[in-house]
């Protein structure tokens, strides 16, 4: 009886969170469990109104989780108290052109995108100087917005993945942009980062589908596999409160199932230093 008393205790003990018994219960099963590191980012090409961004926020609140923004120029431009709101949270902000045009920067490539996908092929630039010259109005707007400067970038509709150029690294190395996300993780040959003509390039992973379907745990369990940061990017406008919902799921998912570690684009070369080059 008095056995059957004490097993009943200890149960209880360990599901009261916050007690010591259930914190090391929980350290115990931790130790089981793989590490995944996730990279949050949202593509801010559109304004969100206060409550969606204040879910959004919430949720990374609750989960002590860090995340990037690439903004477009003319957003910053026309909601600069947005932006700023996002600065003073200490997440990280990059950039994704000032209108949301395409760095698709010759004819044939625009023609055949237009073809495949109902690419409007009038929304790209003529050369690589003036993909250049719209990353610097981009730089601008997000720094009258904040006061600090962007360095990090990803394409709309993610272009170096169907057209790639070494044209559009160099307009970004001319800009000051040091880091780049904006082409897909090969699993075939994973890689946590790498370099593209002197461009540090952070793979993505999966987009805001994720939220909608199982392919969370196929994804996330190839990262952990592999060892890369599972990269997930998401547009704040397309989200309604059941998709900011199923981003909470999400993320409670992969904190029950691996050891996360949050981490913000620019911190991944340094958190894989080895993997480079």
């Amino acid at each position: 009886m008095r056995k059957a008393a004490i097993v009943v205790a200890l149960t209880l003990l360990i599901e009261i969170p916050g007690s010591s018994i259930s914190a090391g219960y929980d350290s115990i099963f931790k130790r089981n469990l793989e590490p995944l590191e996730v990279v949050l980012t949202f593509d801010y090409e559109a304004y969100t109104s206060e409550h969606v961004m204040g879910g959004i926020f919430s949720v990374l609140d609750k989960h002590n989780a860090t995340a990037t923004f690439f903004i477009v120029g003319k957003i910053a431009d026309s909601h600069p108290a947005v932006i700023r709101k996002i600065y003073e949270r200490n997440y990280s902000l990059g950039l994704h052109t000032y209108y949301h045009h395409y760095p698709v920067l010759h004819a044939k490539d625009a023609v055949l995108k237009a073809y495949k996908a109902h690419f409007d092929s009038n929304l790209t630039f003529a050369s690589w100087e003036e993909f250049y010259r719209d990353i610097k109005r981009n730089q601008e707007a997000v720094s009258r917005a904040t006061g600090g400067t962007a360095a990090i970038f990803r394409s709309p509709a993610l272009v170096p993945n169907w057209a790639r150029d070494e044209e559009y690294f160099r307009a970004l190395g001319k800009a000051g942009i040091k880091i780049d996300s904006s082409v897909y993780q090969n699993f075939s040959s994973p890689r946590p980062w790498y370099k593209i003509n002197g461009i540090i390039e952070v793979p993505v992973v999966s987009s805001d589908h994720a939220l909608k379907n199982i392919s969370c745990g196929l994804w996330s369990g190839n990262c952990s596999k592999a060892g890369v940061p599972y990269v997930l990017f998401l547009h704040p406008h397309k989200l309604s409160e059941k998709d900011i919902a199923e981003l909470d799921n999400l993320l409670t998912y992969l904190e029950e199932k691996y050891i996360v570690t949050y981490l913000k684009v620019e911190q991944i070369p340094e958190y894989y230093k080895v993997s480079g080059g």
